[in-house]
């Protein structure tokens, strides 16, 4: 068992929701490789450089290499050019066990915000028709919310203001006041 560097580590090391690649022989595991995990905003994709630079959800900036070859996950579909992705995508990025770059492009929703109700620590969004029912969201443990650069407080939000919430495996983890 080893970590991203190579590294050997102690299953004790390991926390739940953690990724590692395990490699096998058959049904046998032959090794264990532990694998971070990267998340935020592209802040700049240079296609012909086989590079992309993340700004993480703390501030940190982080340039990656695509040298190994790259897969990006965008909406179920795979495919293998950086040149598919913007500065405006939000992205989780991981090794693969064969070394190659995942970049999972995160979804994402336009919406006008409604109101926060936190009792519930649920957001309300204004509904697009009179059958939407997909207008209430449950922010993760870590949301982040800003306008630019500025972090703000969820009560900062006021009714009817546009926002952009972006979702890691249908978890709210930002929203964008625009």
């Amino acid at each position: 068992m080893t970590d991203e560097s190579g590294k050997s580590i102690k299953i004790g090391d390991l926390k739940v929701g953690d990724f590692v690649n395990i490699t096998f022989n058959g049904s046998a595991p032959l090794a264990l490789r532990a694998v971070k995990l990267n998340s935020g905003q592209l802040t700049a994709v240079d296609a012909a450089a086989g590079t992309f630079t993340l700004k993480d959800y703390k501030g940190g900036a982080q340039t990656f290499s695509a040298a190994g070859g790259v897969k990006i996950i965008r909406d179920g579909s795979t495919t293998t050019s950086l040149g598919s992705l913007t500065t405006a995508d939000r992205v989780e990025v991981r090794k693969d066990s064969d070394g190659s770059t995942i970049i999972r492009v995160l979804s994402q929703q336009s919406r006008v915000f409604w109101r926060y109700e936190s009792g519930t620590n649920e957001i309300l969004v204004k509904r697009a028709s009179a059958s939407d029912s997909n207008y209430r969201f449950v922010p993760g443990p870590n949301v982040y919310i800003h306008q630019g650069d500025t972090t703000l407080p969820v009560q900062s939000l006021k009714e009817n203001d546009k926002i952009i919430m972006y979702f890691n495996n249908n978890i709210l983890v930002e929203i964008a006041k625009q």
